[in-house]
């Protein structure tokens, strides 16, 4: 690809399977990747043993994240150690050459162990382009120049297919570069994808629910301030006898509503945070509360 579209600095290509990788007498199902050289040009992946440069060069070399060899190894080294992949579609055995650390559980990749070695089915379907038929399971991650039009990439990459598989291929299927941090949220709104993402659509759903809920809120505590206001118009009275100017009764009382307010949020952080693993345990799914998490997408 870097070759036949300059604007593409580089390119990765993935295979993901989750077969079932045993050590000796243990074993479980892991997220096995089969990828290219030059994963660690497009995705920067910290290391915690072994050298990133040199890991994946080796014929059958494999590297495991941080859970996976506490898993199967505990308190031992895993390297030079060898895991044996027990599925028809990918079987083999690989030597363990390095350990990165654990990608986070929100992440859009999910890794426990990469490879640049494929076996059976990947080793087969590595070479091909597929352009026709609903399963494509090489997925392809590149990293493009800066200031580069995306348009001008499609359409060169569109080229490649009709130069390469002919002009029926190219007008029965068209690629379309996604962002990453468009891949979880818009996979399925933008192009239909239903397996292993969530929508965007539901994510406004969920917020305009909320909205409506702020809003209800919002009246009632109108409500019951303007309710709670004929309480206090003796206090208020005397204020004014006192002294006291309009501007500063106001603020008076919004202070006191801006002091309830705060209140309330720390009490509702509180709940969340005690509250937030029992509620990812009955939904399934791995929320978390920090303000990193807020900033980030993908």
């Amino acid at each position: 690809m870097q070759e036949e579209i300059p604007e593409v600095e580089h390119a990765v290509r993935f295979y993901h399977y989750w077969p079932w990788i045993r050590h000796n007498e243990k074993g479980f199902n892991q997220a096995l990747l089969f990828t290219d050289p030059g994963i660690f040009d497009v995705f920067d992946i910290p290391f915690v043993l072994g050298d990133r440069e040199a890991a994946l060069k080796e014929h059958g070399s494999v590297v495991i994240s941080e859970e996976m060899a506490a898993l199967f190894f505990g308190d031992e080294s895993p390297t030079g150690k060898m895991i044996t992949v027990e599925d028809f579609s990918t079987p083999g055995d690989f030597t363990i050459s390095g350990v990165f650390a654990t990608l986070p559980t929100h992440s859009t990749i999910r890794i426990d162990a990469l490879t640049t070695t494929p076996t059976g089915y990947a080793e087969k379907a590595w070479p091909f382009w597929s352009a026709d038929g609903q399963y494509r399971g090489i997925t392809t991650y590149f990293l493009i120049l800066d200031g580069a039009d995306l348009g001008v990439v499609e359409e060169k990459l569109n080229d490649l297919m009709r130069r390469y598989m002919g002009d029926e291929t190219a007008s029965r299927s068209q690629y379309t570069i996604q962002p990453l941090l468009d891949v979880y949220l818009y996979s399925m709104s933008h192009y239909g994808m239903e397996w292993g993402w969530s929508d965007i659509r539901q994510v406004y759903a969920i917020a305009l629910i909320g909205v409506f809920i702020l809003v209800i809120a919002l009246l009632n505590y109108t409500n019951l301030a303007t309710a709670r206001s004929s309480c206090r118009s003796r206090e208020i009275g005397m204020r004014k006898v006192g002294g006291a100017t309009r501007s500063q009764i106001v603020l008076q009382l919004l202070s006191e509503s801006v002091l309830i307010a705060l209140i309330c949020v720390v009490v509702a952080l509180g709940f969340v945070w005690q509250l937030l693993p029992t509620f990812n345990q009955m939904v399934g799914r791995n929320l978390v509360l920090s303000l990193g998490a807020l900033t980030r997408r993908g």
